[in-house]
């Protein structure tokens, strides 16, 4: 699996960056987009994955 730092991956979708929604190593790993010993993404944070399934199905429908 690759890893990405942050800002490379921020990059690579085209999104902001935004540490809240991610969890991240401890130890600094080795970054395949720049190639620097950064801190890399693991996985997306459970709370986060939790909170875009409840607004998608509780809070963005509309009344009539």
């Amino acid at each position: 699996m690759a890893e990405f730092c942050l800002d490379c991956w921020s990059s690579m979708m085209e999104i902001k960056p935004d540490a809240k929604k991610y969890v991240l190593t401890r130890q600094l790993e080795f970054c395949e987009g720049c190639g620097q010993y950064k801190h890399v993404i693991v996985r997306f944070k459970h709370r986060y994955c939790f909170r875009l399934w409840f607004q998608k199905h509780f809070l963005h429908k509309t009344k009539k």
